[in-house]
């Protein structure tokens, strides 16, 4: 008789049986994430409820990656980004809980459809995407491009005070990944960049039909003699000098009014 457990078979039996065990698990780390959600609302458990709540989506995240589970991953990664939001502050609204919880309600869909065998998800994304403008309907998310670390801080530190939610890259072509797939209010770029430079950058940007096609941009320069294309349609050049804190501070209240 033949013995077909070659270890590759064998592999790829201890490996379904790991992914089935996690599918099993599951069920108990939503209901985790119900509680520690909720108690987001108590303002004296807020820290502890948002950095064990932090943990555990994060958690899920990485081992759904692991698995293959990649819907999974992608409703905790934007849960994550809500959560990173929220961070800054003591308190959630009942009505900002509730919202957190929708998030919760997909992967527990999710789950129910991979355990039916299912591995297209297109209703479950229609309803990330439409939840992802309730959550994020008063958060402004800028992208910031560039390899200065200072420069980054600097900007990170002057506009932290605002609603924003803030992710920062520092090669060409890796902004435009992400601004490729993930929405944007504002994007600041520097024109040197490892890769992809800053102007190749907004070039393919604004003559894409992406999401960020015309998401207003704040080009960073050592100098204000650079040639821009017109239909580059950048919002504002400027200077990496004495005056760039205060310039990037009124161009950020110049495109967003009175926040």
């Amino acid at each position: 008789m033949t013995d077909n457990k070659t270890p590759q078979n064998t592999m790829e039996s201890l490996l379904g049986v790991l992914r089935d065990d996690y599918l099993a698990d599951l069920p108990v780390r939503f209901q985790d994430m119900e509680n520690e959600i909720l108690g987001l609302e108590d303002i004296n458990q807020y820290e502890e409820y948002y950095q064990t709540l932090f943990r555990n989506v994060h958690s899920i995240k990485g081992s759904a990656g692991t698995h293959g589970l990649f819907i999974l991953t992608k409703i905790c990664h934007r849960l994550e980004e809500h959560l990173t939001s929220t961070q800054k502050i003591d308190v959630i609204t009942h009505n900002e809980a509730s919202n957190l919880l929708k998030f919760v309600d997909l992967l527990i869909l999710a789950r129910e459809q991979i355990i039916d065998g299912k591995d297209v998800f297109l209703k479950i994304e229609s309803e990330l995407d439409a939840l992802d403008v309730i959550a994020f309907k008063d958060i402004i998310k800028v992208i910031i491009v560039g390899q200065s670390d200072s420069t980054i801080d600097l900007i990170t530190k002057l506009i932290s005070n605002y609603p924003v939610q803030i992710v920062t890259v520092s090669d060409g072509l890796q902004s435009l990944n992400k601004l490729m797939h993930d929405n944007y209010d504002l994007m600041f770029i520097g024109t040197e960049l490892p890769v992809l430079n800053g102007i190749a950058v907004i070039a393919a940007m604004r003559m894409s039909k992406s999401i960020n096609a015309t998401v207003p941009i704040v080009l960073l320069t050592s100098t204000t003699k650079i040639a821009v294309e017109p239909l580059l349609s950048v919002d504002y050049i400027i200077k990496r000098d004495s005056n760039m804190i205060m310039n990037v501070d009124n161009a950020f209240k110049k495109l967003f009014g009175n926040i």
